[in-house]
């Protein structure tokens, strides 16, 4: 349930927020299960944000910050995250697919991500910031890597089929167990 406090300061906009969470940044903010959609959060630092179950569909997240914020069974369908960072292990347990547009270049940061156990099939990850992110028992099919980062990340027991690596950095990777088919 969310803080009501962190809610209602956030619904006073996001210069606002943000100014409050530079003036607090010790506070982990708890804003799980709002009713996101359609929201304009671009530029919010959502930092350490307890984000469960949030309802993201069509909200615009561009610029945003989610360092170590937790996205568990997040919905984030339509959401606009173009430059959004996910910098340092943000959380995405249970989400079903990430919803990156197939085609354009995102210069996305995931840093140390997990991704483990997700359906990303088609997502494009080009130009994507991705060092030691965690993709096991991903299906990564017809997935673009296309220049991105991905040094040191683990695709241990994922699927790659189709999936672009062209002029992606690939130093460190862990690809044990992946598979090429089904």
């Amino acid at each position: 349930m969310a803080n009501e406090e962190h809610l209602a300061i956030l619904r006073q906009g996001v210069q606002v927020w943000n100014e409050w969470r530079k003036n607090n940044p010790e506070i982990e903010p708890v804003l799980s299960n709002v009713n996101f959609s359609r929201a304009d959060l671009s530029d919010a630092d959502l930092s350490l944000s307890n984000l469960r179950k949030a309802d993201f569909t069509e909200a615009n997240l561009t610029d945003s910050y989610f360092e170590k914020a937790t996205l568990e069974c997040s919905e984030l369908r339509g959401a606009i995250l173009g430059k959004s960072d996910f910098l340092e292990i943000a959380y995405f347990e249970g989400i079903e697919d990430i919803p990156f547009n197939p085609g354009e270049d995102n210069d996305e940061n995931f840093i140390e991500c997990s991704f483990e156990h997700k359906i990303l099939r088609g997502i494009n990850f080009s130009n994507s910031i991705l060092t030691a992110a965690k993709f096991y028992k991903a299906n990564l099919i017809n997935t673009s890597f296309y220049k991105a980062d991905i040094a040191q990340a683990k695709l241990n027991y994922s699927i790659l089929r189709e999936a672009n690596f062209l002029r992606a950095n690939l130093s460190g990777i862990d690809l044990s167990w992946t598979s090429r088919s089904t």
